[in-house]
């Protein structure tokens, strides 16, 4: 698809450059739900501003419009530095006021997860739709975002793995036996075989039902936050590309957290507590520390005591031969 530049006349049009944008993202063959993040925050920002802000001021009043949490805030800022960005690389603009804005602030904030009991209420309530129970079970064991579960097809099903396919691309992952087993159940093409949206809403639905307060990234973030295993198996199996996001995703993981405490903290330490080795192989155990003067001296009076010890025993052997000493 071939990209159109703007005639001039239209440079200081805010809607006629937000629409070139969005048709421009539409030809990097960006993500559904990247098209509908951009949509909403660019429409509103041109219908507030027909002319394009050519000055911060404006900016950050509309940033600061969005008060209704710390990251939607992030959120229009994000996309309004990124079209303003797109905008200079384009030379529609030849100064670019975004760069003086400064990011807003985001606190951080314990994201919602379920605990195992809510999370075995959920997948054991009796009255859930086959398609649903299996949906449930998937994306409880893989982490995997609902638009992922929307494109899975009998193909993508192998033994003891999956594959799928969403907006950091492809990849394949590990699956229980069990859930494998049941996505084989649903039989051949799509599996789930609904839009994405539909799932999303199967998924809260199912919830209410067992009575358990879920949506379907919730799911995600339960799996991430009761993983066990190494962050690089957690990354790949959530398919992020930065760590920052598994960072992000798992911040709960506070079993690990107070395994470290308690043998790493200054308390801890003051009071001998130790690591357990992680393999049978040996361990070095640490030098003795000894606190104070007299007791050296008294370790190397001992030790004088027992070199002369050892001249008296050598002079027997060597005068009488060592039946004497055994004798002795």
């Amino acid at each position: 698809m071939v990209s159109i530049t703007p005639p001039q006349s239209s440079l200081q049009n805010t809607d006629t450059l937000v629409q070139y944008y969005l048709e421009n993202c539409r030809a990097r063959n960006l993500a559904k739900e990247s098209l509908r993040y951009y949509s909403d925050f660019l429409l509103k920002f041109a219908k507030q501003y027909p002319q394009l802000p050519e000055t911060p001021e404006p900016l950050e009043q509309f940033i600061c419009h969005f008060q209704s949490s710390d990251a939607r805030r992030h959120s229009a800022y994000r996309a309004v530095r990124t079209f303003y960005n797109w905008l200079e690389k384009r030379e529609h603009i030849s100064k670019n006021p975004m760069k003086m804005v400064g990011a807003p602030r985001v606190h951080p904030k314990e994201k919602p997860a379920l605990t195992i009991e809510q999370l075995k209420k959920l997948l054991e309530y009796p009255g859930h739709r086959p398609i649903v129970r299996v949906l449930l079970h998937f994306l409880t064991d893989t982490g995997c975002r609902i638009g992922e579960a929307a494109n899975l097809t009998q193909d993508d099903v192998f033994e003891d793995s999956v594959r799928v396919r969403g907006k950091t691309g492809e990849r394949i992952i590990p699956i229980s036996p069990m859930v494998q087993n049941m996505l084989t159940a649903l039989g051949p093409g799509r599996i789930f075989k609904y839009e994405t949206h539909c799932l999303s809403d199967y998924v809260v639905k199912a919830g209410k039902a067992a009575g358990v307060k879920v949506n379907a990234h919730d799911l995600r973030r339960t799996f991430a936050q009761n993983w066990r295993g190494s962050d690089m198996s957690l990354k790949y199996i959530g398919g992020w590309a930065s760590w920052k996001m598994v960072e992000h995703y798992s911040q709960r993981r506070i079993d690990k957290v107070r395994d470290d405490h308690q043998i790493y903290s200054p308390i801890a330490l003051i009071n001998g507590v130790q690591a357990k080795p992680v393999s049978s192989a040996p361990v070095a155990q640490p030098l003795p520390v000894y606190s104070s003067v007299e007791h050296l001296l008294k370790m190397a009076e001992e030790l004088g005591a027992a070199k002369e010890k050892i001249k008296q025993l050598e002079a027997i052997v060597e005068k009488n031969g060592l039946a004497v000493l055994v004798r002795g």
